[in-house]
């Protein structure tokens, strides 16, 4: 004889005369059938609770990153194309680079400065900068005669498809993320902003084995060097502290790099419509100018729209569940 199990609804008094109350549990045996539901069983259930949807405004400028890597790019690429036509001297595009390099360096620790450590300690650090620098330039000087003849037996047409790879695996492996940010996360993206960094070093080598003189291989190495190099990042916790203080004191300013970035852009590929115009050959040059603004406003303007419109289908869901424990026995 066989009995049918009928459901005790939650709340009732069982025959031990204890009022049973359905639990969200599947590792304790209830008298409940399999399929019971009780009215409160999604009454605690969140949606988006923790979830921060980021404004249009913060989308375009965390987007600003992407576009300033790839304007330099295109403006080491522009000022390869001066050298290689020979439009330029390189002493000129050095010193040009030069002096821009210095403005930004004004510019930036005016504005983005966080280093509260002690004045003696901080100019150390900048000594040792300095003197790296000059240390990188010297070698850059030394092995320019051996990197212009480095591709000499390889073809133009080989150079210019390596070039293009390398520096997409350089946009591609770049560490685009903000520059204030836990040092297991700096860590981590440590790794693919060297890989990114010696992409694009391997691409400016490649080119500059095509040039004419040891001079206007060292100016394209030196830029190159300037443009790439992965930007430096507060590393104690007392900087990270006051970068994360004055961050919104600085949001204003995300744009700076962008904004510096585009200038010089334009302003080396307007150089071809003065310097090449008489001979005709500048015509690529808006071309090149027009897939530029396409490509910026694509990724600044149209990728952040559609993020921003996606946030309407997100749906996180969460609930006070509760996961069986196994316990391990002692014997």
């Amino acid at each position: 004889m066989t009995h049918s199990a009928r459901p005790v609804e939650a709340g009732t008094t069982a025959s031990a005369g204890k009022e049973v109350q359905f639990e969200k549990v599947l590792w304790r045996k209830q008298p409940f059938a399999d399929n019971f539901v009780p009215p409160t069983f999604l009454s605690d259930l969140r949606t988006n609770s923790q979830v921060i949807l980021p404004s249009l405004t913060q989308l375009m400028l965390a987007s600003l990153r992407i576009s300033t890597r790839f304007l330099h790019v295109i403006l080491f690429t522009l000022w390869f194309v001066h050298l290689h036509l020979g439009t330029v001297d390189a002493e000129l595009v050095l010193l040009l680079g030069g002096a821009a390099m210095a403005l930004y360096i004004l510019v930036h620790t005016v504005v983005f400065s966080t280093d509260s450590t002690q004045p003696k300690q901080r100019d150390e650090r900048r000594g040792k900068k300095v003197i790296s620098k000059i240390i990188i330039a010297v070698v850059l000087l030394a092995v320019s005669p051996v990197l212009r003849t480095l591709t000499e037996s390889t073809t133009s047409d080989s150079i210019w498809a390596l070039s293009v790879v390398l520096f997409f695996l350089h946009l591609t492996l770049a560490d685009y993320s903000s520059s204030v940010k836990p040092q297991a996360q700096k860590e981590a993206s440590g790794l693919s902003d060297t890989l990114s960094f010696n992409a694009a070093m391997s691409a400016s080598v490649v080119l500059a084995s095509r040039l004419n003189t040891d001079s206007e291989t060292f100016t394209l190495l030196a830029l190159a060097t300037v443009l790439f190099a992965p930007s430096t990042r507060p590393s104690s916790a007392a900087a990270e502290r006051g970068a994360e203080k004055k961050r919104w004191e600085k949001k204003r300013w995300e744009c700076i790099p962008f904004v510096s970035a585009y200038a010089m852009t334009m302003a080396t590929a307007m150089l071809f419509k003065f310097i090449v115009e008489k001979e005709g050959e500048s015509g690529w040059v808006g071309i090149v100018v027009v897939w530029v603004h396409l490509v910026v406003a694509f990724v600044s303007v149209v990728c952040p729209w559609w993020i921003v419109r996606a946030q309407s289908w997100k749906m996180e869901i969460k609930g006070p569940w509760d996961p069986a424990k196994p316990v391990i026995s002692s014997k």
